[in-house]
C-alpha cells in the first residue's frame, strides 16, 4: 500500500451493541455433485432443488470441453474434461480445467496425455480435496484447488494393446477404482499415492467403458465385449477391500442380452442394483435390468432404447433411463417402477444414446438432447418425474449429461459449460478493505429471501491471486464473517461477491489508526457494496489538511489492465489529474494527500477504460477533539439524470 501498509498499527478490541453472532468461515459442508451420479452409487439423485424456469446464469468461454461429458461440482469449483482435438491428432494433448461454479471464471488447466482415441466420455471427479480423472493410459490427481499435480499412475500393459482409461473413475474406501478399456481389467488405486493395489480380471473378451459403483463395501462393475466382437455383457460384484473375494457375475447373454457398456446403479436401502446392456445397430431395442445386491439374481427386466449412460434412481420408487432408437434417430426418456418394472411413462424428444439423467429433491428429472448432428447440444429440459411432462426447456446452451448442486443445474454444450439458475442474483462489491495491525474488517450477510442463499466471495488483494470461498447463508438468516481470519492479517483486500438470492452486503471495519504520523486514531466506520464496477465516479468529499488522512481505493475485478485517470478538483485552483495503471484482479490503494497535495478541500473523479469499483475512506482527528474516520463509494454520475 502507498503508506498505509507501512506504518504500525495496534490492535484495537471493538464493542458491539447487542447479540452477534460472528463466524469464521474456513469452507462450508456444501451440496456438490462431486462424483459421475453424485454419489459412490451412482445414483444421479441431488439434495438440492433445480430451478423451476429456464433462466441462464452463466456460459464460460470455449473451453473445448468434450461434446457429451459431464461435469463435477465441489467446494465452489467445477471440474471439466477438455479435449482441443476432436480429430483425434495424437500430438495434441487433453485438459483437465477447473472454473468457479458460481460464475463461470476459469480458474486453472492442467495438462493431460491424448485420450487414446477411442473417444473418452470421462468425467473428472472430487475426493479429499484432490479431483481425479482417467485419460489415455494413465489416471491423474491433481490438488483440487490450485491444480498442482499429485500423482499419476500408467496402468500395465496387457498383451499387445496399451492400456486406455476412457470412463469415469470411481472413489471409495480410499481408492480410484479405473477399468482397462483394452483388457477388460479393473484396478483399484491407492488414493493418496496412486499406487495399484486392487486388481479384478472380467477375462478375455471385455472391454471396461463405465463408471462402476459402491455399495457397502462391494464394487458393482460393467463390462462389454471390444468393439465389433460379439456380444459379452457382464455385471460383477466384488469386494472393495479384497479383489479376490466376488459376490456374483451375471451375464447378459444368458438372459437374451447384449454388451454392457453403461454404469450401474445401487439402491443401497433396498439391496438392488440396475444397469443398461445396449444392442448396437438400428432396430434392436436394449434391456434395462433389476438385479438383487446380495446374490445378482435377475428380478426383473424392460425394454429400453439403446444408452451406454446409466440409470437414475429418485429414492421414492422411480428409476429412469436415456436412450436413442438408431432406426428413426429419436431420443427417450423412460421412467419406469423401480420394485417391478413397469413402465410408468415415456418421454420422446430428450436425452441421447449416452445420456443419464438427474433428478432433484423437488421432482424434476434433468436431461440434456443429442441434436440430429449428434453433437450433445439440443438443449436441456426439466420434466416432471412422476408424469414426464416440461416443465422447462432450452434449444442449445447444453445438452451433455446435467449435474444439479445447490439449486444449480449445469450441463454441457458447444464446448462450453451452461448453468441454470431461477432466483435472484446480487453482485455486491468492496473496493477498501484492510486487515493489518489495528484494524479488524467483517462482511454482514443477511439473507431476506425464502429459501437459502449461496455467496460465492471473491477477494481480490495488493500483489497476490484472488482467494475464493463460497458461503451459505441459512433463510432469514444473518452470517458474519471475520475477514481477518478468512484471508490473513497484514492484507490490503477488495471483495466481491456474487449472491444467489436476496442477500444484502455491509463491510463495517473497526480500528486504531496510526497512519502516517503514528497517531492513536479510533473508531469504525460501515459500508454497503456497490453493486456493479463503473468507469466513471465522483467522490464530493476531501480534506487533506491537519489531523486527517485521505485514501482513494480502486479495485479491478476483471481480467486485463486498467487505466484509470484520476482528476483532483480544488476550491482555488485548476484540477491536478493523474493517470494510475490498476492490473487484473489487483487492488491499488492511493494516499489522496500525497497525491493532491495536503492542507486542501479536494473532490475527486475517478474514469477509467474499464469498470472499477472506487471508495474513498478518511481517517482523522477533527480539531484535536474528535477521532474516527468514514468511507463512501464513488457515485454513479448516470444517477444524476
Amino acid at each position: 500500500m502507498l503508506g498505509r501498509g507501512e506504518v504500525k498499527r495496534k490492535r484495537w478490541t471493538c464493542i458491539v451493541l447487542g447479540v452477534i453472532l460472528c463466524l469464521s468461515i474456513p469452507g462450508l459442508a456444501l451440496a456438490d455433485w462431486p462424483l459421475y451420479r453424485n454419489d459412490a452409487a451412482n445414483t444421479g439423485r441431488s439434495a438440492t432443488a433445480a430451478p423451476s424456469s429456464a433462466t441462464l446464469l452463466f456460459s464460460t468461454s470455449d473451453l473445448q470441453v468434450r461434446d457429451g461429458t459431464g461435469v463435477c461440482v465441489a467446494d465452489g469449483n467445477a471440474y471439466l474434461f477438455t479435449v482441443p482435438n476432436p480429430g483425434g491428432d495424437p500430438k495434441v494433448k487433453s485438459k483437465l480445467a477447473a472454473v468457479n461454479s458460481f460464475n463461470g471464471t476459469l480458474l486453472w488447466e492442467r495438462e493431460l496425455e491424448f485420450d487414446g482415441g477411442t473417444w473418452s466420455w470421462a468425467n473428472p471427479v472430487y475426493s479429499g480435496g484432490k479431483v481425479f480423472i482417467g485419460c489415455g493410459s494413465g489416471v491423474y490427481c491433481f490438488d483440487g484447488e490450485s491444480g498442482a499435480p499429485l500423482w499419476r499412475t500408467a496402468l500395465p500393459k496387457v498383451g499387445d494393446l496399451s492400456p486406455i482409461v476412457n470412463h469415469t473413475l470411481l472413489v471409495a474406501e480410499g481408492k480410484v477404482f479405473a477399468g482397462d478399456y483394452n483388457s477388460g481389467i479393473l484396478y483399484g488405486l491407492d488414493e493418496d499415492r496412486g499406487e495399484i493395489v486392487w486388481r479384478y480380471d472380467f477375462g478375455e473378451g471385455t472391454s471396461i467403458q463405465g463408471a462402476p459403483a459402491y455399495a457397502d463395501g462391494w464394487v458393482i462393475a460393467t463390462c462389454s465385449a471390444p468393439f465389433g466382437s460379439s456380444p459379452n455383457g457382464k455385471v460383477a460384484c466384488v469386494s472393495a477391500a479384497d479383489a479376490s473375494n466376488v459376490r456374483w457375475v451375471f451375464e447378459t447373454k444368458k438372459h437374451g442380452g447384449f454388451d454392457v457398456p453403461g454404469s450401474p446403479a445401487v439402491d443401497v436401502a433396498g439391496g438392488l442394483v440396475y444397469f443398461p446392456d445396449f444392442a448396437y445397430g438400428a432396430g434392436s431395442q436394449s434391456h434395462l435390468y433389476c438385479v438383487g445386491l446380495s446374490d445378482g439374481s435377475l428380478r426383473w427386466k424392460a425394454k429400453i432404447w439403446g444408452t451406454s449412460g446409466a440409470p437414475t434412481l429418485d429414492g421414492k420408487g422411480r428409476v429412469f433411463v436415456s436412450g436413442n432408437d438408431y432406426a428413426s434417430g429419436t431420443n427417450y426418456v423412460i421412467c419406469f417402477d423401480a420394485a417391478s418394472g413397469n413402465k410408468r411413462w415415456e418421454k420422446a424428444g430428450w436425452g441421447a444414446y449416452n445420456a443419464s439423467v438427474a433428478v432433484s429433491q423437488d421432482g424434476k428429472v434433468l436431461v440434456g438432447c443429442m441434436a440430429p448432428d449428434f453433437s450433445h447440444n439440443g438443449g436441456i429440459a426439466a420434466l416432471r418425474a412422476d408424469n414426464g411432462q416440461v416443465i422447462w426447456s432450452t434449444g442449445s446452451n447444453g445438452g451433455g449429461n446435467p449435474t444439479i448442486s445447490e439449486g444449480i443445474v449445469y450441463t454441457t454444450g458447444g464446448g462450453k459449460l451452461h448453468a441454470y439458475y431461477d432466483g435472484k442474483v446480487v453482485d455486491w462489491y468492496f473496493a477498501e478493505g484492510y486487515t493489518g495491525e489495528g484494524f479488524e474488517e467483517w462482511l454482514c450477510l443477511a439473507n431476506f429471501g425464502t429459501r437459502d442463499a449461496y455467496v460465492n466471495i471473491t477477494y481480490v488483494f495488493k500483489d497476490q491471486d484472488p482467494l475464493v470461498k463460497m458461503v451459505k447463508v441459512g433463510t432469514q438468516r444473518r452470517l458474519t464473517i471475520n475477514v481477518n481470519q478468512v484471508v490473513g492479517t497484514g492484507k490490503e483486500v477488495s471483495v466481491y461477491l456474487q449472491a444467489a438470492g436476496e442477500v444484502v452486503a455491509e463491510r463495517p471495519m473497526y480500528f486504531q489508526y496510526a497512519g502516517t504520523g503514528g497517531y492513536r486514531w479510533t473508531g469504525g466506520h460501515d459500508a454497503a457494496g456497490m453493486n456493479s464496477p463503473l468507469q466513471k465516479m465522483y467522490f464530493a468529499e476531501g480534506y487533506t489538511g491537519e489531523g486527517f488522512e485521505e485514501w482513494l481505493c480502486l479495485a479491478n475485478f476483471g481480467d486485463k489492465m486498467a487505466q484509470a485517470t484520476v482528476t483532483y478538483v480544488y476550491p482555488d485552483r485548476e484540477p491536478k489529474v493523474v493517470k494510475y495503471s490498476i492490473p487484473a484482479r489487483r487492488r491499488v490503494t492511493l494516499n489522496v494527500n500525497h497525491e493532491a497535495g495536503v492542507g486542501t478541500d479536494v473532490s475527486v473523479k475517478v474514469e477509467a477504460d474499464r469498470p472499477l469499483v472506487a471508495e474513498r475512506p478518511v481517517y482523522f482527528r477533527y480539531r484535536g477533539a474528535w477521532d474516527g474516520g468514514h468511507v463512501v463509494t464513488g457515485i454513479d454520475p448516470d444517477s444524476l439524470d
